[in-house]
């Protein structure tokens, strides 16, 4: 459902019938988040595709900001479930991306900075080469000298 609210949302002209695809998506999604992580991480992108979808309707903002921070709340417990996960963090990153710029947008630049300097931060972290990367190339180098 929510991939097709995806399809139908680049279309313009079905906006109505996407959000409401989200929407049932979210609904089917939510019970099972709790104990699931997997249905977890599927609710938080359809949040954050309901609130992109939103943000681009007059009046909406703060509907896509509280998806915004659903989805961020969600995928900040799964990364303090999986502290590693760079999948969660690259994932929390945009959706930290997504509120700063609605938030800079409405001019509150305090919580636009606070946003832009958690995605920041786990930009900066998932740039870092992973320890088993490194250990891996000196093990190519080595078989290769």
């Amino acid at each position: 459902l929510y991939n097709r609210g995806i399809l139908l949302s680049g279309t313009g002209r079905a906006a109505e019938r996407a959000e409401q695809d989200f929407r049932e998506a979210i609904a089917l999604l939510e019970p099972l988040a709790g104990t699931n992580s997997q249905a977890a991480q599927e609710l938080a992108r359809a949040y954050n595709n309901l609130g992109s979808l939103l943000a681009l309707s007059p009046g909406r903002d703060a509907d896509a900001q509280r998806l915004w921070e659903q989805a961020i709340a969600i995928d900040e417990r799964l990364l303090a479930g999986e502290p590693g996960n760079r999948e969660y963090s690259f994932e929390l990153a945009t959706y930290l991306g997504n509120l700063a710029a609605l938030l800079h947008e409405r001019g509150d630049t305090v919580g636009a900075e606070r946003r832009s300097a958690q995605m920041l931060a786990l930009m900066d972290a998932l740039a870092k080469v992973a320890p088993s990367l490194a250990v891996a190339r000196a093990d190519a180098h080595s078989v290769r000298g």
